[in-house]
Protein backbone atom coordinates (compact mmCIF):
# COMPACT_ATOMS: atom_id res chain seq x y z
CA UNK A 1 0.00 0.00 0.00
CA UNK A 2 1.26 3.43 -1.32
CA UNK A 3 1.17 6.11 1.25
CA UNK A 4 0.78 9.87 0.15
CA UNK A 5 2.79 12.25 2.16
CA UNK A 6 0.07 15.03 1.64
CA UNK A 7 -2.62 13.39 2.97
CA UNK A 8 -0.22 12.11 5.76
CA UNK A 9 0.30 15.53 6.50
CA UNK A 10 -3.35 17.01 5.76
CA UNK A 11 -4.09 13.95 8.62
CA UNK A 12 -1.42 15.35 11.12
CA UNK A 13 -2.81 18.83 10.82
CA UNK A 14 -6.46 17.46 11.25
CA UNK A 15 -5.08 16.03 14.47
CA UNK A 16 -2.85 18.70 15.74
CA UNK A 17 -5.97 20.83 15.04
CA UNK A 18 -8.33 18.95 16.77
CA UNK A 19 -5.76 18.72 19.60
CA UNK A 20 -5.31 22.40 19.91
CA UNK A 21 -9.47 23.14 19.70
CA UNK A 22 -9.32 20.91 22.31
CA UNK A 23 -6.64 22.18 24.10
CA UNK A 24 -8.56 25.36 23.59
CA UNK A 25 -11.83 24.47 24.82
CA UNK A 26 -10.54 23.12 28.04
CA UNK A 27 -8.27 25.91 28.75
CA UNK A 28 -11.32 28.14 28.23
CA UNK A 29 -13.18 25.61 30.37
CA UNK A 30 -10.56 26.21 33.15
CA UNK A 31 -10.37 29.86 32.56
CA UNK A 32 -14.04 29.91 33.29
CA UNK A 33 -13.67 27.98 36.70
CA UNK A 34 -11.00 30.09 37.70
CA UNK A 35 -12.87 33.02 37.14
CA UNK A 36 -15.56 31.61 39.19
CA UNK A 37 -13.53 30.33 41.49
CA UNK A 38 -11.83 33.54 42.19
CA UNK A 39 -15.23 35.21 42.17
CA UNK A 40 -16.11 33.34 44.83
CA UNK A 41 -13.04 34.39 46.76
CA UNK A 42 -13.78 37.42 46.71
CA UNK A 43 -14.21 39.03 50.08
CA UNK A 44 -14.79 42.79 51.03
CA UNK A 45 -14.56 45.58 48.10
CA UNK A 46 -12.03 47.87 48.07
CA UNK A 47 -14.84 50.79 48.64
CA UNK A 48 -15.94 48.78 51.34
CA UNK A 49 -13.44 48.06 53.02
CA UNK A 50 -12.31 51.75 53.05
CA UNK A 51 -15.53 52.61 54.58
CA UNK A 52 -14.67 49.65 57.42
CA UNK A 53 -11.11 51.25 57.88
CA UNK A 54 -12.73 54.59 59.11
CA UNK A 55 -15.41 53.32 60.97
CA UNK A 56 -12.25 51.42 63.21
CA UNK A 57 -10.14 53.98 62.81
CA UNK A 58 -13.33 56.09 64.77
CA UNK A 59 -14.28 54.05 66.96
CA UNK A 60 -10.85 52.86 68.38
CA UNK A 61 -10.15 56.64 69.15
CA UNK A 62 -10.80 57.81 72.76
CA UNK A 63 -14.20 59.25 72.73
CA UNK A 64 -13.91 63.41 73.02
CA UNK A 65 -17.37 64.74 74.29
CA UNK A 66 -20.88 63.00 75.22
CA UNK A 67 -22.18 62.65 71.59
CA UNK A 68 -25.36 65.03 72.29
CA UNK A 69 -24.96 68.39 70.84
CA UNK A 70 -28.27 70.42 71.53
CA UNK A 71 -28.33 71.86 74.46
CA UNK A 72 -31.54 72.62 76.57
CA UNK A 73 -33.29 75.57 76.10
CA UNK A 74 -32.99 75.77 80.11
CA UNK A 75 -31.43 74.14 83.10
CA UNK A 76 -33.73 71.17 84.22
CA UNK A 77 -36.25 71.35 87.23
CA UNK A 78 -34.39 70.34 90.23
CA UNK A 79 -36.56 67.70 93.17
CA UNK A 80 -38.17 65.27 90.43
CA UNK A 81 -38.08 61.36 91.23
CA UNK A 82 -38.15 58.94 88.03
CA UNK A 83 -39.24 55.48 88.41
CA UNK A 84 -37.10 52.75 86.48
CA UNK A 85 -39.07 49.67 85.99
CA UNK A 86 -36.81 46.75 85.04
CA UNK A 87 -37.15 42.79 84.34
CA UNK A 88 -35.80 40.74 87.26
CA UNK A 89 -35.36 41.31 90.79
CA UNK A 90 -31.99 43.93 91.02
CA UNK A 91 -29.87 45.89 89.40
CA UNK A 92 -26.04 45.24 89.48
CA UNK A 93 -24.73 48.24 91.91
CA UNK A 94 -22.17 49.23 89.03
CA UNK A 95 -25.09 49.57 86.80
CA UNK A 96 -26.18 52.37 88.97
CA UNK A 97 -23.13 54.19 89.39
CA UNK A 98 -23.99 56.76 86.19
CA UNK A 99 -27.82 56.66 87.42
CA UNK A 100 -26.68 58.02 90.92
CA UNK A 101 -23.99 60.22 90.02
CA UNK A 102 -26.58 62.17 86.50
CA UNK A 103 -29.46 62.08 88.64
CA UNK A 104 -27.65 63.89 91.75
CA UNK A 105 -26.15 66.22 89.38
CA UNK A 106 -29.53 67.64 88.59
CA UNK A 107 -30.93 67.09 91.97
CA UNK A 108 -33.42 64.28 91.02
CA UNK A 109 -34.17 61.15 92.96
CA UNK A 110 -35.08 57.66 91.45
CA UNK A 111 -37.02 54.73 92.69
CA UNK A 112 -36.57 50.98 91.57
CA UNK A 113 -39.37 48.69 90.77
CA UNK A 114 -38.14 44.95 89.73
CA UNK A 115 -41.12 42.79 88.10
CA UNK A 116 -39.75 39.63 89.51
CA UNK A 117 -39.95 36.20 87.34
CA UNK A 118 -43.86 35.75 87.98
CA UNK A 119 -47.01 37.54 86.82
CA UNK A 120 -47.94 38.46 90.44
CA UNK A 121 -44.24 40.15 90.94
CA UNK A 122 -45.01 42.05 87.87
CA UNK A 123 -48.27 43.32 88.29
CA UNK A 124 -47.08 44.20 92.17
CA UNK A 125 -44.24 46.07 90.42
CA UNK A 126 -46.20 48.53 88.01
CA UNK A 127 -49.03 48.64 91.16
CA UNK A 128 -46.13 49.76 93.50
CA UNK A 129 -44.80 52.54 91.19
CA UNK A 130 -48.27 53.51 90.13
CA UNK A 131 -48.78 53.97 93.67
CA UNK A 132 -45.39 56.53 94.18
CA UNK A 133 -45.16 59.98 93.47
CA UNK A 134 -43.29 59.83 90.30
CA UNK A 135 -41.92 62.93 88.02
CA UNK A 136 -41.40 59.92 85.01
CA UNK A 137 -41.48 56.45 84.41
CA UNK A 138 -38.78 54.39 82.48
CA UNK A 139 -39.93 51.18 81.75
CA UNK A 140 -36.43 48.97 80.61
CA UNK A 141 -36.98 46.24 77.58
CA UNK A 142 -40.62 45.17 78.55
CA UNK A 143 -42.85 44.86 75.60
CA UNK A 144 -45.25 47.75 75.89
CA UNK A 145 -48.12 44.95 75.52
CA UNK A 146 -47.67 43.84 78.85
CA UNK A 147 -47.92 47.23 80.69
CA UNK A 148 -50.06 49.62 78.49
CA UNK A 149 -52.54 49.86 80.21
CA UNK A 150 -50.71 51.10 83.42
CA UNK A 151 -48.95 53.67 80.75
CA UNK A 152 -52.33 54.87 79.46
CA UNK A 153 -52.87 55.92 83.16
CA UNK A 154 -49.90 57.36 83.72
CA UNK A 155 -50.36 59.73 80.08
CA UNK A 156 -53.80 60.68 81.48
CA UNK A 157 -52.47 61.84 84.40
CA UNK A 158 -49.64 63.99 82.69
CA UNK A 159 -46.31 61.69 84.16
CA UNK A 160 -44.41 60.99 80.70
CA UNK A 161 -43.31 57.46 79.80
CA UNK A 162 -40.69 55.80 78.51
CA UNK A 163 -40.04 53.13 76.70
CA UNK A 164 -36.51 51.68 76.97
CA UNK A 165 -35.84 48.45 74.93
CA UNK A 166 -35.49 47.36 71.29
CA UNK A 167 -38.46 47.58 68.59
CA UNK A 168 -41.36 45.34 69.70
CA UNK A 169 -43.30 44.00 67.02
CA UNK A 170 -47.27 45.13 66.78
CA UNK A 171 -47.04 46.53 70.20
CA UNK A 172 -48.96 49.70 69.42
CA UNK A 173 -46.23 51.85 72.03
CA UNK A 174 -47.44 55.32 71.79
CA UNK A 175 -45.28 56.14 74.43
CA UNK A 176 -42.10 57.98 74.27
CA UNK A 177 -39.85 55.46 72.46
CA UNK A 178 -35.58 55.04 73.35
CA UNK A 179 -33.95 52.59 71.90
CA UNK A 180 -31.70 50.04 73.30
CA UNK A 181 -30.24 49.61 70.42
CA UNK A 182 -28.79 52.37 68.25
CA UNK A 183 -26.39 53.67 66.44
CA UNK A 184 -23.07 52.99 68.14
CA UNK A 185 -24.83 50.30 70.86
CA UNK A 186 -25.43 47.18 68.04
CA UNK A 187 -21.96 45.87 67.69
CA UNK A 188 -22.01 46.04 64.16
CA UNK A 189 -18.57 47.93 64.03
CA UNK A 190 -16.92 44.71 65.56
CA UNK A 191 -18.07 43.29 62.00
CA UNK A 192 -16.35 46.08 60.61
CA UNK A 193 -13.06 45.40 62.84
CA UNK A 194 -13.08 41.56 61.16
CA UNK A 195 -13.21 43.34 57.58
CA UNK A 196 -10.03 45.38 58.63
CA UNK A 197 -8.57 42.95 60.60
CA UNK A 198 -8.85 39.99 57.50
CA UNK A 199 -8.11 42.96 55.19
CA UNK A 200 -10.98 41.74 53.35
CA UNK A 201 -10.57 38.05 53.31
CA UNK A 202 -13.82 35.70 52.65
CA UNK A 203 -13.90 34.71 56.07
CA UNK A 204 -16.09 32.57 58.36
CA UNK A 205 -17.46 34.15 61.70
CA UNK A 206 -19.18 32.43 64.75
CA UNK A 207 -21.51 34.53 66.70
CA UNK A 208 -23.14 33.47 69.80
CA UNK A 209 -26.61 34.60 70.15
CA UNK A 210 -28.77 34.21 73.48
CA UNK A 211 -32.39 34.83 72.28
CA UNK A 212 -33.43 35.12 75.85
CA UNK A 213 -31.60 38.60 76.25
CA UNK A 214 -33.57 40.50 73.62
CA UNK A 215 -30.61 43.14 73.32
CA UNK A 216 -28.05 40.58 72.25
CA UNK A 217 -30.42 38.90 69.78
CA UNK A 218 -30.76 42.08 68.33
CA UNK A 219 -27.20 42.83 68.04
CA UNK A 220 -26.66 39.96 66.53
CA UNK A 221 -29.16 39.99 63.43
CA UNK A 222 -27.47 43.39 63.25
CA UNK A 223 -23.94 42.47 63.31
CA UNK A 224 -24.95 39.04 61.07
CA UNK A 225 -26.22 41.67 58.24
CA UNK A 226 -23.16 43.97 58.60
CA UNK A 227 -21.08 41.21 58.07
CA UNK A 228 -22.86 40.18 54.86
CA UNK A 229 -23.01 43.37 53.24
CA UNK A 230 -19.71 44.13 53.81
CA UNK A 231 -18.40 40.53 52.29
CA UNK A 232 -21.78 39.08 50.47
CA UNK A 233 -19.42 35.75 50.13
CA UNK A 234 -18.40 35.48 53.73
CA UNK A 235 -20.03 32.65 55.92
CA UNK A 236 -21.64 33.71 59.44
CA UNK A 237 -22.43 30.75 61.78
CA UNK A 238 -24.51 31.32 64.97
CA UNK A 239 -24.47 29.55 67.77
CA UNK A 240 -27.49 29.52 70.00
CA UNK A 241 -26.65 29.51 73.78
CA UNK A 242 -28.71 30.08 77.12
CA UNK A 243 -27.91 32.06 79.93
CA UNK A 244 -27.58 29.58 82.20
CA UNK A 245 -24.93 27.76 80.29
CA UNK A 246 -22.57 30.66 81.22
CA UNK A 247 -20.30 29.22 83.62
CA UNK A 248 -20.68 26.06 83.11
CA UNK A 249 -21.65 24.32 79.74
CA UNK A 250 -20.46 27.40 77.37
CA UNK A 251 -16.85 26.66 76.98
CA UNK A 252 -17.54 23.48 75.75
CA UNK A 253 -20.60 24.59 73.13
CA UNK A 254 -17.97 27.29 71.52
CA UNK A 255 -15.21 24.97 71.41
CA UNK A 256 -17.51 22.23 69.91
CA UNK A 257 -18.81 24.71 67.27
CA UNK A 258 -15.66 25.83 66.12
CA UNK A 259 -14.23 22.54 65.85
CA UNK A 260 -16.90 21.65 63.75
CA UNK A 261 -16.22 24.49 61.30
CA UNK A 262 -12.77 24.34 60.84
CA UNK A 263 -13.13 27.51 58.56
CA UNK A 264 -13.98 29.76 61.33
CA UNK A 265 -11.33 31.92 62.42
CA UNK A 266 -13.56 34.31 64.19
CA UNK A 267 -15.57 34.44 66.99
CA UNK A 268 -17.67 36.96 68.62
CA UNK A 269 -19.89 37.11 71.61
CA UNK A 270 -21.61 39.80 73.48
CA UNK A 271 -22.07 38.27 76.86
CA UNK A 272 -20.19 40.11 79.33
CA UNK A 273 -19.81 37.28 81.81
CA UNK A 274 -18.70 34.80 78.62
CA UNK A 275 -15.06 35.12 79.77
CA UNK A 276 -15.43 32.17 82.41
CA UNK A 277 -13.91 29.59 80.28
CA UNK A 278 -14.09 30.29 77.02
CA UNK A 279 -11.12 31.63 76.15
CA UNK A 280 -9.21 29.20 78.52
CA UNK A 281 -11.00 26.22 76.70
CA UNK A 282 -10.32 27.38 72.97
CA UNK A 283 -6.72 27.74 73.87
CA UNK A 284 -6.97 24.23 75.28
CA UNK A 285 -8.47 22.68 72.45
CA UNK A 286 -5.59 24.18 70.38
CA UNK A 287 -7.62 26.75 68.71
CA UNK A 288 -5.98 29.77 70.19
CA UNK A 289 -3.63 30.63 67.44
CA UNK A 290 -6.29 30.49 64.59
CA UNK A 291 -9.34 32.00 66.04
CA UNK A 292 -9.86 35.40 67.33
CA UNK A 293 -12.02 36.38 69.70
CA UNK A 294 -14.40 39.35 69.79
CA UNK A 295 -16.48 40.54 73.03
CA UNK A 296 -18.73 43.62 73.41
CA UNK A 297 -18.21 44.52 77.03
CA UNK A 298 -15.21 46.98 78.60
CA UNK A 299 -15.61 44.56 81.64
CA UNK A 300 -12.16 44.33 84.00
CA UNK A 301 -11.98 40.61 82.97
CA UNK A 302 -11.50 41.72 79.33
CA UNK A 303 -9.50 44.37 80.09
CA UNK A 304 -6.66 41.92 81.86
CA UNK A 305 -6.84 39.48 79.09
CA UNK A 306 -6.35 42.30 76.50
CA UNK A 307 -3.28 43.56 78.45
CA UNK A 308 -1.81 39.94 79.08
CA UNK A 309 -2.27 39.16 75.54
CA UNK A 310 -0.93 36.14 73.89
CA UNK A 311 -4.73 34.72 73.92
CA UNK A 312 -7.60 34.57 71.70
CA UNK A 313 -9.23 37.57 72.77
CA UNK A 314 -8.37 40.22 69.94
CA UNK A 315 -11.19 43.45 70.11
CA UNK A 316 -13.37 44.12 72.73
CA UNK A 317 -16.45 47.05 71.55
CA UNK A 318 -16.93 48.40 75.40
CA UNK A 319 -19.95 50.25 76.35
CA UNK A 320 -20.04 52.73 79.46
CA UNK A 321 -22.91 51.69 81.86
CA UNK A 322 -21.64 54.81 83.60
CA UNK A 323 -22.08 57.13 80.40
CA UNK A 324 -25.60 55.09 80.19
CA UNK A 325 -27.08 56.56 83.34
CA UNK A 326 -25.88 60.14 82.20
CA UNK A 327 -27.89 59.41 78.51
CA UNK A 328 -30.75 57.96 79.94
CA UNK A 329 -31.56 61.25 82.25
CA UNK A 330 -30.86 63.67 79.60
CA UNK A 331 -33.32 61.88 77.76
CA UNK A 332 -35.79 61.78 80.78
CA UNK A 333 -35.10 65.94 81.01
CA UNK A 334 -35.93 66.35 77.26
CA UNK A 335 -39.19 64.16 77.35
CA UNK A 336 -40.40 65.72 80.69
CA UNK A 337 -39.66 69.61 78.96
CA UNK A 338 -41.49 68.21 75.95
CA UNK A 339 -37.88 69.05 74.08
CA UNK A 340 -37.08 67.89 70.73
CA UNK A 341 -35.72 64.36 70.54
CA UNK A 342 -36.07 63.57 67.16
CA UNK A 343 -34.81 64.02 64.48
CA UNK A 344 -32.74 67.14 65.41
CA UNK A 345 -31.56 65.42 68.54
CA UNK A 346 -28.28 64.24 67.61
CA UNK A 347 -27.19 62.07 69.76
CA UNK A 348 -24.95 58.11 70.18
CA UNK A 349 -24.15 55.94 72.28
CA UNK A 350 -20.54 56.30 73.68
CA UNK A 351 -18.09 53.58 72.47
CA UNK A 352 -15.17 52.33 72.46
CA UNK A 353 -13.07 49.05 70.17
CA UNK A 354 -10.09 48.28 72.42
CA UNK A 355 -7.43 45.79 71.69
CA UNK A 356 -3.90 45.24 72.83
CA UNK A 357 -2.27 47.80 71.44
CA UNK A 358 -4.48 50.41 72.45
CA UNK A 359 -5.70 49.00 75.81
CA UNK A 360 -2.94 50.62 77.84
CA UNK A 361 -5.52 54.02 76.96
CA UNK A 362 -8.77 52.25 78.75
CA UNK A 363 -8.56 54.53 81.73
CA UNK A 364 -9.71 53.98 85.83
CA UNK A 365 -13.18 52.98 85.44
CA UNK A 366 -15.57 54.30 88.07
CA UNK A 367 -17.57 51.01 87.82
CA UNK A 368 -16.45 47.48 86.89
CA UNK A 369 -16.86 48.73 83.11
CA UNK A 370 -15.05 50.97 81.24
CA UNK A 371 -15.84 54.55 82.01
CA UNK A 372 -16.23 55.65 78.80
CA UNK A 373 -15.45 59.72 79.63
CA UNK A 374 -13.08 60.65 82.43
CA UNK A 375 -14.61 63.61 83.06
CA UNK A 376 -18.63 62.74 82.06
CA UNK A 377 -19.99 64.05 84.86
CA UNK A 378 -18.45 67.95 84.21
CA UNK A 379 -19.24 67.78 80.32
CA UNK A 380 -22.81 67.11 80.69
CA UNK A 381 -23.01 69.65 83.10
CA UNK A 382 -22.01 72.38 80.72
CA UNK A 383 -24.71 70.94 78.32
CA UNK A 384 -27.56 70.78 81.07
CA UNK A 385 -26.10 74.46 82.38
CA UNK A 386 -25.67 73.45 86.09
CA UNK A 387 -22.62 74.02 86.97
Amino acid sequence: MRHHPKRKILYLLCILTAVLVAAGCGSAASSTDNAGAAKADIGVSATELAKAEQVVANDERAPSGVGVTQPLQKPPPRGKTIGLIFSGSSVPPEDLIGLQAATSLVGWHYKLFGTGTTADNFQAAFAAAMASKLSAVWVSSIDPKLWAQYGEEWNAQGIPVIDEGTPWPNSGSDFNYFPATIAGQDYSQLMDWIAVDSKGARVTVLIDDMPEIEVIHTSVLAMKARMLALCPTCTVDILTTNVADIGSTLPQEVVSALLKSPSTTYFVSLSTSFMQGVVPAIENAGLGSKVKVLVGSGGLPEQAELKAGNNPLAADLAFSTYYQGFICVDFAIRVMEHASTSPDYNWRYVTRIFTPSNISNFGQPVTQYWTGLPDSAALWAKLWDVL
